[in-house]
């Protein structure tokens, strides 16, 4: 506030030590009955302002972001959009792996229920998909090509293991 700082300035000598209060709170009441604002008041503008221009920066740099961003999505949808009409019509879906899965828990005389269970580790009483069975709580390994297939146990001196009707040799799990 120019009128303000010069009248500070006249009055800085001695006597305006004096005087300075009483001055600046007269000029304060001219300028506040015609309307001007106080000199805090012009300061609490200009750091609204300010805020103000830099959040708007930021948000012009974010809108810069978003319209590339944009773009590239449209050029996307439009590649994606050609491509489906230059393509021919798709025929009947392929069978997903559920049908496969049916085929080969029929083909080992299981339920797809049972089949699942005995993928995932094992089904009592049929020799696990990597050849392992266990017998009274021990972990024994046949022959792979057996995966899946029912066996029995015969009891002698020491369990032994049928398959299909045949003796099979095991060999413990260590």
């Amino acid at each position: 506030m120019p009128v303000l700082d010069i009248l500070s300035a006249a009055l800085s000598g001695p006597a305006g030590r004096v005087v300075e209060g009483p001055v600046r709170t007269i000029v304060t009441e001219v300028l506040q009955d015609h309307g001007y604002a106080s000199p805090a008041e012009v300061q609490a503008l200009r750091d609204e302002l300010s805020g103000l221009r830099d959040e708007s920066a930021r948000a012009a740099a974010d809108l810069v972001f978003l319209r590339a961003e944009l773009d590239e999505l449209r050029t996307t949808v439009q590649a994606l959009q050609q491509a489906a009409a230059a393509a021919p019509a798709p025929a009947a879906p392929a069978p997903a792996a559920a049908p496969a899965l049916s085929v080969e828990a029929r083909r080992l005389g299981m339920s797809l229920a049972e089949y699942e269970r005995w993928k995932a580790g094992g089904l009592p009483g049929r020799v696990g998909p990597d050849g392992y069975l266990e017998i009274e709580g021990q972990a024994f390994r046949v022959d792979a090509t057996y995966a899946g297939r029912p066996y029995s146990l015969s009891r002698h001196k020491s369990p032994r293991v049928s398959i299909d009707g045949q003796v099979v040799e095991r060999q413990p799990v260590r």
